[in-house]
């Protein structure tokens, strides 16, 4: 599913379940309000039955008082009374909202009409006022009793509304819980959905562009998630197919010129090395340099053909128990007098460090790490060659008192054809030793890695797995660390 897609049907669907929920929230409302209505007209319905019934009797009674004192306030307040009765029975009608309370206000209209009409017959009729009072009980109570049967209608009119409001409340709760779950659920799968298929799959690609911009061109993404993550990723894997692809080519060229040049180096050697040893002394102080020169070609054109097998699978290596103690030592003695501004200084143990490796191959590593001390400290001093054992590892440090190098080139340094800008213009060399050596190293199931600072020098320093059957161990089962054993050169 494309990006574009997958948004459009997630907002969609969202859209959807919140118009819904908008639509029930304004139709819950409107019924609320209908309710709302209907229950002001009931209470209010009740409201003036239960007055009549209360003005009724206070009517009643003023009736009686008067008729005992003659008193003039009671006359006010029966007539008063009187007046509103009638006025209150009118507006009845207003309040009707069925046939059962229509033929019940009619019941109640009658039964006060009655009770006014009985009144106005006792007024000139030769009873007391008890006997009157008596006598007209009987509509009053008829007229309370029509009026009672109002006010339950209207008590039950009132228990319905609040009823169904509390229905509708509860069905309008149930329907909002559904929606916003509803809702709730799909925006999480969004949220689930944007990690799962663009989140991580982003990550994951980063992770690969990280891993093979640091030189590790077998990296490849794995296509997955949305339509545009897995097309980034499969555009990434044709490009770094297409670089490997172009890398072989260069690879496969440098090889064959790096092939043709050795042939003519080695002939060119020869013919030196015949100049030395039998030209007169004249010719002895060229062709030394001529020599030299011959010499770093040769090494030149070794580190080409080197890092051709590495990069495409070809180095050939002889492994066999070796003794790492003897292949630093020899390292050294070869390279004791290539100048006379620096000392070197050995440690290495007494007992032998046993490695499974190539010797030839870790000679070559050591020649070049050495080789590079040397140059890369054109001021001369100490040359550290350190070599001992601990955890199962066999560790080799050479350290100079050289130029350094900065943090930024620090991992550059190993990556082929790359060199450090403070001595690219200035010392002589294509990039390629450091990257073979390091290759060489890992292909052993070693490592190689570098600490240096600007102006105070570097350290390379070389793991290889221990040779477990054959390294001696102390009395508590570790190998033996190393004993200072200090050589001084000129």
């Amino acid at each position: 599913m494309k990006l574009k897609t997958a948004l459009a049907t997630s907002a969609s669907i969202l859209l959807l379940v919140f118009v819904t929920l908008a639509a029930l929230l304004i139709n819950t409302s409107d019924l609320l309000g209908v309710a709302a209505r209907e229950l002001a007209q009931a209470g209010e319905s009740l409201r003036v039955t239960e007055e009549l019934k209360s003005r009724l009797l206070v009517h009643n009674r003023d009736v009686f008082l008067y008729s005992l004192h003659q008193d003039q306030a009671r006359l006010i307040s029966r007539d008063s009374q009187r007046a509103k009765i009638q006025k209150m029975v009118q507006s009845l009608d207003q309040l009707i909202d069925n046939d059962e309370e229509y033929e019940i206000v009619a019941e109640v209209k009658k039964e006060i009409a009655d009770y006014f009409a009985k009144r106005d017959e006792l007024k000139t009729s030769p009873f007391s006022s008890v006997e009157r009072y008596n006598h007209i009980s009987q509509y009053v109570d008829d007229a309370i009793t029509a009026i009672d049967r109002l006010v339950e209608m209207n008590h039950s009119q009132m228990d319905e509304q609040i009823a169904a409001v509390d229905s509708q409340n509860r069905s309008a709760n149930r329907a909002a819980v559904i929606l916003l779950s509803t809702g709730s659920f799909i925006l999480l799968g969004l949220i689930i959905g944007i990690i799962t298929m663009i989140a991580r799959p982003l990550a994951a690609f980063m992770d690969v562009i990280t891993a093979y911009s640091t030189g590790d061109s077998a990296m490849r993404a794995v296509p997955r998630g949305l339509w545009e993550t897995r097309r980034i990723a499969d555009t990434f894997n044709l490009m770094a197919d297409r670089l490997d692809e172009k890398r072989r080519d260069q690879l496969t060229f440098i090889a064959s010129v790096a092939h043709d040049l050795r042939n003519p180096l080695h002939s060119m050697s020869m013919a030196v090395a015949m100049l030395l040893r039998k030209g007169d002394k004249a010719s002895q102080a060229p062709s030394e340099v001529i020599f030299r020169q011959l010499t770093n070609l040769d090494r030149l054109v070794g580190d080409l053909l080197d890092t051709t097998r590495i990069e495409s699978g070809q180095l050939e290596m002889s492994l066999g128990v070796q003794d790492v103690t003897a292949l630093v030592r020899d390292a050294v003695e070869l390279r004791r007098n290539d100048s006379a501004l620096h000392s070197f200084k050995l440690e290495i143990p007494t007992a032998p460090l046993m490695c499974d490796c190539d010797g030839g191959r870790i000679s070559q590593v050591m020649n070049n790490l050495i080789s590079n001390a040397i140059k890369y400290s054109p001021n001369g001093g100490v040359i550290k060659v350190n070599a001992w054992a601990e955890r199962h590892q066999i560790y080799i440090a050479i350290a100079d008192q050289g130029m350094g190098i900065a943090s930024d080139d620090l991992q550059k340094i190993f990556e082929p054809f790359q060199r450090t800008q403070a001595t690219k213009d200035t010392i002589p060399g294509i990039g390629l030793g450091l990257s073979a050596s390091r290759r060489i190293v890992e292909a052993h199931g070693g490592k190689l890695r570098a600490e240096s600072e600007l102006h105070r020098g570097s350290t390379f320093l070389i793991s290889l797995p221990v040779h477990t059957h054959s390294q001696p161990t102390d009395s508590n089962g570790e190998p033996l660390r190393s004993s200072e054993s200090s050589a001084s050169a000129r």
